[in-house]
């Protein structure tokens, strides 16, 4: 059975005369254009190519002159098929080298006839270099079209990216995926975007969503095809990072997302809200401890009264022991008043260990009696540093409360103390073994009324107060934390 591929870019044209070859025993193949007659010539291999003068992508005259090049394709007859009645196209059909030229609709009884009788006895034309110079110029035009064609649009990309470099917004294009394909001179501009990208780098490797995580943002673009005024924040290492309002819309394969820095207006913010923070909780603070001191200033005095009025040894011990108490809870509300405005202690060399027995003496109980092990791991000959005593017990008892809450529903609670003495610091470690802290609150911890317990138990005032306080003596603070617990820092230079 003979093999005929028949190119026609007219599906009806094309299947009357595939009707008319299959009636008669041929097989026969469509293909829609020139480039379709070359890509399915190899493996369909037929032994005789019909083809439409005016196809599109490449003409009839080209595809042949194509094929009489190639060894492998150059005995294969080429017949030429028409609506042009004039026979304009003959001269040019034969010079290129067909055997035929065939007006439409054919004879169905002489065009079967010849075509076989074209398959069975063809020899290759000789003369079918005539035409290379018509098609090499024909290339040749569509070649410089081709040119011209790239020479605007890298003119209109030049333009583009000219824009985009003017631009004082981040503008980032990214795949579907978020990985960057493309950013411009603003982005560049700032330094933790070119130490840390890398080409293919995902967007969210560099940025994180403020409000949102990136299945919620993806939902939302899908549902919306954009997003605006989201707040975004570009993470520096070690440092703050920087704020933007950024906008996304989704294009058909593309995302482009402009970012507007907004970092010094959240700085200058943040900066107000915690000094409004702070001068409130000097004001709440100086009242409350206002109102506790009427009175203990009145169980003190009935006290001193007892003590000169009691002569059983049994309820003087209890009387001292009262006494005690009402000590620790003066030091403690003379420590809340010393947060609230400065102290008027003076400062002097302190020794952790001692600092952390004291506090231990009188919170001891509290610990202990919910099966808290405390281990204890203190430098015996630990130098001292220069401090206010009232203050520091403070943060050393705010931490252990913090790390004695910490553990209150674990199992095995722990609770690890250390000091040590670490080049010119003077360390001081609280370590608990509880759940630790989230990651999406850590940087909250230490702001004025924050706190994840609930109100009946906690102010949100004990880690803003420890804060405070090593600032104020010029220490280090620091914590790590994880699913296995959280260990607070604090480091005091040394004498």
């Amino acid at each position: 059975m003979y093999r005929i591929l028949y190119a026609e870019d007219n599906f009806e044209n094309y299947k009357l005369v595939e009707f008319v070859l299959k009636k008669n025993g041929f097989d026969a193949k469509s293909a829609v254009d020139g480039l379709d007659v070359i890509d399915k010539v190899e493996n369909y291999k037929p032994h005789l190519i019909i083809m439409d003068i005016d196809l599109p992508n490449l003409m009839r005259y080209e595809v042949t002159s194509w094929l009489k090049s190639k060894e492998e394709y150059k005995n294969i007859p080429v017949v030429a098929l028409t609506g042009d009645y004039a026979g304009n196209y003959e001269v040019v059909s034969k010079m290129s080298g067909c055997v035929a030229y065939y007006s439409k609709p054919v004879d169905p009884v002489s065009f079967v006839s010849e075509v076989k009788k074209f398959i069975e006895t063809y020899q290759e034309n000789p003369d079918t270099q005539s035409l290379s110079e018509q098609m090499s110029k024909s290339l040749e035009n569509k070649a410089r079209q081709g040119h011209n064609l790239n020479k605007q649009l890298k003119g209109y990309e030049n333009k583009f990216s000219g824009i985009l470099s003017k631009l004082s917004d981040i503008i980032i294009i990214t795949d579907r995926e978020f990985n960057i394909t493309y950013y411009n001179s603003s982005a560049i501009e700032k330094e933790v975007f070119r130490k840390c990208y890398i080409s293919g780098m995902n967007f969210f490797e560099l940025f994180r969503c403020v409000d949102m995580n990136v299945e919620e943002l993806r939902k939302k673009l899908e549902k919306n095809g954009k997003l605006s005024n989201i707040d975004i924040e570009l993470e520096s290492v070690g440092g703050t990072g920087s704020f933007f309002l950024g906008n996304f819309d989704v294009t058909d394969d593309e995302v482009v997302i402009s970012l507007r820095e907004v970092s010094s207006d959240v700085k200058n913010f943040n900066t107000l809200d915690q000094v409004d923070k702070m001068a409130g909780l000097g004001v709440i603070t100086s009242g409350i401890i206002h109102e506790i001191n009427n009175p203990l200033t009145a169980i003190k005095t009935y006290l001193e009264v007892l003590k000169m009025k009691i002569s059983d040894n049994t309820l003087k011990n209890v009387v001292e022991k009262i006494d005690t108490g009402f000590q620790t809870i003066e030091k403690l509300t003379n420590s809340l008043l010393g947060f609230a405005k400065p102290s008027r202690e003076k400062p002097y060399p302190i020794n952790i260990n001692n600092i952390v027995k004291e506090v231990m003496s009188f919170s001891e109980y509290e610990i202990r009696r919910g099966n808290v092990k405390v281990n204890f791991d203190m430098q015996d000959d630990i130098p001292v540093f220069n401090g206010i005593k009232s203050q520091i017990e403070q943060a050393v008892l705010n931490l252990l409360i913090n790390a004695n809450h910490a553990v209150s529903k674990n199992e095995s609670p722990e609770i690890i103390i250390k000091t040590y003495a670490e080049g010119s610091y003077i360390v001081f470690e609280v370590a608990d073994n509880g759940p630790g802290i989230r990651e999406d609150i850590q940087k909250r911890i230490f702001d004025p009324f924050f706190t994840t317990k609930s109100k009946d138990k906690a102010t949100g005032l004990g880690l803003t107060m420890v804060k405070q306080i090593v600032e104020r003596h010029n220490g280090i603070l620091d914590f790590t934390s994880d699913n296995k617990g959280t260990n607070f820092i604090i480091k005091f230079a040394r004498d």
